[in-house]
């Protein structure tokens, strides 16, 4: 659910019920000399699958530079102990094992994350959880016998996989994904032929991959896997996962425009703000009654706009959660919202139209119509002088947002247009529909070129901030990176 990098903690989610529970105390009190107990599995492979609790004392706790604590704890600490409770004669789990040294010269040195860092982890999340205040020192053999069935081993297995990526400062070198070998008394998938212009594929979710979005420097990726309840962050150089969050499904992510903050739009009926950095969830903003499909960054960072199943856009204070506006008039589900480049104006899709709002006062400015079917996704050019809308209707239609005027509208599309997006210099727009990417001459609406090599609907498409890199996300569960930077 959530990861705490700097201390090495994470929080998960399990699904059973009526499970055991730990009280957690209160690190900040908790003084040296004091008696503590480490309970963990360590060295499984010799020892056996079955509890281990360890006593020694609180030697020290440390003090780092940046003013974080550790303590230092003499009870025996092996492999298998990390991420096991370390507790006080109470009862009351004190901190997270994590640690030890070792060496010929080191003896009983252990090391453990404080309790209060979990307790703020999972305040975060909005994980509640149990800290009663215990006072009666319990015995040794009580102790264990109450803490015992609160601890469990749990095995992580890792399962991304990165295929093909080589480093964007070297776009040159195309690799091609590979496929695992398939069992003899199974069918091969039918081949798809991927354009030269495919420098590689993520792969690792295992749902559908409906949002992709590129952070502001072009280093870092994110993708949502929808059913998978994954939000990934990958280095774009090397490919690799940087970080995984495991969230309710999330539809839409957004950077903030410093790159600090993520923004997600889930199934909770929820938008919510992380912390790119430390994985911490920042803050909820909560008021749809519905699924937020689309979230949206003004250019300053300090307004964020949703767009929801509940027919209905609102504005939100970025940084204190403020519902600022409430925007209705959609008579169908709000897919896509995108702020213009001055910030002055909000454009919003749903039902069949593209609607046009003052940011500042959430009045409506005017209302585009020309669509047949579901508006899917809106995107302003860089300079704002025109607008993308994608639809259900297969068709790409470029506005000029000033006086609502078609200005192209690009037909070629076999099945609808689940995103659209416009590059850097606002000469190329890319639209995802059918299996296929599409990359249009923004002047002219004439098509570019056809990137081929998703074996289900692409759901999203994203230029990196150079415009030299296309991201593409498909119900195929994967994201692929594109080299366009020769597209003319």
């Amino acid at each position: 659910m959530s990861v705490d990098a700097k201390h090495d903690l994470a929080v998960i989610y399990i699904k059973a019920n009526k499970l055991a529970f730990l009280t957690l105390g209160n690190s900040s009190t908790v003084a040296v000399g004091e008696e503590v107990r480490a309970a963990g599995f360590p060295l499984k492979a010799v020892l056996g699958d079955s509890l281990k609790v360890t006593r020694g004392t609180l030697s020290g706790i440390i003090k780092a530079m940046d003013g974080e604590q550790v303590f230092q704890i003499d009870a025996a600490v092996n492999p298998g102990n990390s991420g096991g409770p370390l507790v006080s004669e109470t009862g009351e789990v004190i901190g997270v094992v994590s640690a030890r040294l070792g060496g010929s010269l080191v003896s009983n040195v252990g090391f453990a994350v404080p309790i209060n860092y979990a307790k703020r982890l999972l305040q975060a999340r909005g994980v509640s959880f149990s800290s009663q205040e215990m006072t009666d020192k319990l015995d040794g053999a009580t102790l264990v016998k109450r803490v015992a069935p609160g601890i469990a081993m749990v095995t992580a297995t890792l399962r991304s996989r990165v295929t093909g990526i080589p480093k964007v400062t070297a776009p040159k070198r195309k690799i091609p994904a590979t496929r695992p070998p398939k069992a003899p008394d199974t069918p091969m998938p039918k081949v798809v032929t991927a354009s030269p212009e495919l420098l590689g594929t993520l792969t690792g979710h295992d749902g559908s991959v409906y949002s992709v979005a590129f952070s502001p420097d072009g280093k870092t990726l994110a993708t949502s896997g929808s059913w998978d309840e994954t939000l990934r962050l990958w280095d774009v150089q090397t490919g690799e996962v940087m970080r995984t969050l495991s969230l309710r499904p999330v539809l839409s992510v957004a950077f903030s425009p410093d790159g600090k903050a993520l923004a997600i739009g889930s199934m909770n009926r929820s938008a919510q703000l992380w912390d790119t950095k430390t994985g911490y969830l920042e803050r909820e903003f909560t008021g749809h009654t519905s699924v937020v499909a689309s979230v949206a960054f003004s250019p300053t960072g300090k307004m964020l706009a949703s767009g929801s199943w509940d027919q209905t856009v609102r504005l939100w204070d970025a940084q204190s959660g403020e519902l600022k506006r409430t925007l209705t008039g959609h008579t169908g589900l709000v897919l896509s919202v995108a702020f213009s480049p001055d910030g002055k104006t909000l454009a919003s899709g749903a039902d069949t139209t593209v609607r046009l709002w003052d940011a500042q006062s959430g009045e409506l400015e005017r209302t585009l119509t020309g669509h047949s079917d579901i508006v899917w996704s809106v995107a302003f050019s860089p300079d704002g002088k025109m607008l993308a809308s994608g639809s259900l209707d297969e068709t790409v239609k470029l506005w000029d947002a000033q006086t609502g005027e078609i200005k192209h509208a690009m037909t070629r599309h076999s099945k609808g247009v689940h995103s659209v997006a416009f590059s850097s210099d606002g000469k190329s727009v890319a639209s995802g529909a059918d299996k296929t990417v599409w990359l249009w001459d923004a002047q002219t609406g004439e098509l570019k070129r056809r990137l081929t090599g998703h074996s289900d609907t692409v759901w999203s498409v994203a230029f990196s901030p150079d415009g030299k890199m296309l991201a593409s996300g498909s119900l195929d569960k994967t994201v692929k990176l594109w080299d366009v930077s020769k597209v003319k």
